[in-house]
């Protein structure tokens, strides 16, 4: 397509917006992008012929199929702690084995998301909502850019103007409480794996919060996945058991860094309430033939209680789940004991 051809779109919606035949030329352009930006990605035989996809990042599996669902699978294999499925319908999580399902903004980000990846970083699954919006320029560099809209979620896609590759998506709404709502990826150069290009990498951030950067790693085209894959939501955590003496769990991962042994269990405050379990019990905790009194906190303890020598149990950052911190280096021969999906006991200090 001429470099021309957004100048003339331009300068005909602002004196022919009237015209018929001004919406069939922006519609034709927006399908002449769309194409160039499917070609500039992989064939369209190669993006047909890719059922499935699938990378990993940090502790997350994430499956899409290209018939618009994803799957995102949580946990250290072979532990899965959540299950989130999302579809063009209805987005279904699973956390140990708490069913829910996510509606508003978070849905309508993660459709979007979902949407983006089974097209393989393309537009091809927008196609039919898309709207162009013009030139852009960041510095040198121009974009397409397009837009269309998830439900309330506003989203904004900039291609680059030469390659036709993604660059850049911007979300937008108000959330709940009326505050905006902005969320943008800037994603990494876009490099060919097994015949087709997508980006290695991206970086997200949203109002309010920090940054993160997402790498994938471990990218598999086409794997043999089983026929209900995409909508068994089944985790695999251990068995949580109330027991006369206490609470029964499982370790779900567990790491010593900098002193401090970390171990994230599968208990959850709903398991730590049927145990009576409260805010500020002393608890014996039992594993790997040792016993640690901990002190239980039921929501995040101030910072000063990380300090040298302290033993505490506290929900993780989400309220999900709870993790013991033991901090001193005595606890590094422990650690070299510990297994995932080991058995550990808690109970009242006597």
């Amino acid at each position: 397509m001429k470099k021309i051809y957004p100048l003339i779109i331009g300068l005909a919606v602002i004196f022919c917006s009237f015209s018929g035949l001004q919406a069939s030329s922006i519609d034709m352009d927006v399908a002449e992008i769309l194409k160039n930006n499917i070609a500039a990605s992989s064939a369209h035989e190669t993006l047909k012929s890719t059922k499935n996809f699938s990378y990993k990042t940090g502790q997350t599996r994430v499956f899409i199929s290209n018939e618009s669902i994803m799957k995102i699978v949580e946990g250290v294999d072979p532990v899965v702690t959540e299950v989130t499925v999302v579809s063009s319908d209805e987005v279904r999580r699973n956390c140990f084995n708490r069913l829910s399902n996510l509606e508003g903004l978070e849905k309508n980000h993660l459709t979007c998301l979902m949407k983006l990846q089974a097209g393989l970083f393309t537009l091809e699954k927008f196609a039919e909502d898309l709207s162009f919006q013009g030139l852009k320029s960041f510095g040198p560099e121009k974009n397409f850019v397009l837009k269309t809209n998830m439900g309330d979620l506003n989203v904004e896609f900039y291609l680059n103007a030469e390659t036709y590759l993604l660059k850049r998506m911007f979300m937008s709404s108000r959330d709940a409480s009326g505050d905006i709502y902005e969320v943008n990826y800037d994603f990494g150069p876009f490099e060919e794996v097994q015949g087709i290009k997508i980006p290695l990498s991206w970086y997200s951030s949203q109002v309010g919060t920090r940054g993160n950067t997402t790498e994938l790693s471990d990218i598999s085209i086409n794997p043999a996945l089983p026929d209900n894959f995409y909508t068994d939501t089944t985790i695999h955590a251990g068995e949580v058991a109330v027991e006369e003496t206490g609470l029964k769990g499982n370790i779900i991962s567990y790491s010593f860094r900098r002193n401090a042994l970390m171990i994230e269990t599968n208990w959850t405050r709903e398991c730590l309430d049927k145990a009576g379990i409260k805010e500020g019990d002393s608890l014996i905790l039992n594993m790997a033939g040792s016993e640690v009194k901990l002190d239980y906190h039921s929501s995040s303890p101030p910072r000063s209680a990380y300090s040298a020598g302290s033993k505490l149990m506290l929900p993780n950052r989400r309220g999900e789940n709870f993790i013991i911190y033991l901090i001193s280096s005595e606890f590094k021969d422990i650690s070299e004991k510990l297994e995932l999906l080991m058995a550990i006991r808690i109970k009242k200090e006597s």
